[in-house]
């Protein structure tokens, strides 16, 4: 069986996580720079792009459609932001044989970000509307509920 055409589009990221998709090779990609992942519909995409800029991105395009933000790092993420799209780019200056690994360190940041985003998102959500956790119940000394 020969090897699959590079330049033949690759499936969709089978979904992994609850709010990101598995990580993949970008189709456009032969040196293992360019990854892609993906949001899951009703992530809290203004929640992400702060958590972001909180973890160290710089905002380098702030397109209607589209978001590229670059780290310290080197790397770069474009952001489709109708699609959900993700397109990790792996710095250029990460040796090829240790790429995948980064990608694979930047995909996992990404997802920690995004559940803490939910997670907060939640807290939030709850103390507005008055909603807190069930406390358990309060008992007496004969272990009746009062």
């Amino acid at each position: 069986m020969s090897p699959p055409d590079p330049l033949v589009s690759l499936p969709r990221p089978e979904p992994e996580f609850r709010h990101l998709s598995g990580l993949c090779r970008d189709s456009g990609c032969c040196l293992d720079l360019n990854w892609r992942c993906e949001l899951a519909p009703g992530s809290d995409r203004a929640g992400f792009q702060e958590s972001l800029l909180a973890d160290g991105y710089e905002l380098r395009c702030n397109h209607s459609a589209l978001r590229v933000l670059r780290h310290a790092d080197g790397h770069e993420l474009a952001w489709v932001l109708t699609s959900g799209r993700l397109q990790i780019r792996v710095g250029i200056d990460v040796e090829p044989e240790e790429r995948e690994a980064a990608a694979r360190d930047i995909h996992h940041r990404l997802v920690r970000s995004l559940e803490e985003t939910a997670a907060e998102d939640r807290q939030g959500f709850a103390l507005e509307r008055g909603r807190y956790p069930r406390a358990a119940p309060i008992r007496s000394q004969s272990g009746r509920e009062a």
